[in-house]
């Protein structure tokens, strides 16, 4: 049998989303690697919503640094992609779903504030987020008026500048800031029959203004 430490040296299966891959083991864990520059807080992600809430997600046993990525090693849940499962679901088997994840979200936002008005990841630091920038980790910020300074420039290449700064203008900074997954898709949802079983890929997870989720699910 395979160790974990010779998966290092494997070649990894690419996906749609190139920045992380994850290596299924044969014991029922999931072996998930991402570049180092792109590495996120997900096993302080994965503790704290552990602790803090009843969505379930995969339990971290371990996390390395090493071959240039950021390994994370996890429960393997079993389950069917919701994506794929919600063609075959009845309408109430979909309505059972959507009210677990509107339980599940508003825990999130119930969660108080660990960093004031900081616009960050859990533990303080930078975030990762594909919607804003696909060249790294951005932030900390210190408030949200700062972190709309930051992405407002983002669309300099697809809007002029003076429209841009007229949306500026118009921006609230007052939003709360709430605790946000940043990647609520389908895709990241595991159920069986009507039952959510996991929540994957808290890569994009932090504090965050309060229509930040929405923003990524459009």
């Amino acid at each position: 049998m395979l160790q974990p430490s010779q998966y290092l040296h494997r070649p990894w299966p690419k996906h749609f989303n190139t920045i992380d891959s994850v290596r299924f083991l044969s014991w029922d864990l999931a072996l998930k690697a991402t570049p180092l520059g792109w590495e996120a807080e997900e096993a302080a992600t994965l503790h704290y919503i552990r602790l803090h809430t009843t969505i379930p997600v995969p339990g971290v046993y371990a996390q390395a640094d090493g071959h240039g990525s950021r390994y994370l090693l996890m429960d393997r849940v079993e389950g069917e992609n919701l994506e794929l499962a919600w063609h075959h679901l009845n309408d109430e088997q979909r309505d059972a779903i959507a009210e677990q994840l509107q339980d599940y979200v508003f825990q999130l936002r119930a969660l108080p504030p660990m960093h004031g008005l900081r616009v960050c990841a859990v533990n303080g630091g930078a975030l990762r987020d594909s919607r804003i920038t696909s060249t790294g980790k951005i932030g900390p910020f210190a408030d949200e008026a700062e972190f709309n300074d930051f992405i407002v420039p983002m669309a300099e290449s697809f809007i002029c500048t003076e429209i841009l700064e007229e949306t500026r203008r118009r921006m609230r900074d007052n939003h709360q800031v709430v605790f946000t997954h940043g990647d609520l898709a389908p895709r990241n949802i595991l159920v069986k029959g009507s039952q959510i079983v996991a929540v994957l890929d808290w890569a994009q997870a932090g504090w965050l203004p309060e229509h930040w989720e929405l923003v990524k699910a459009m």
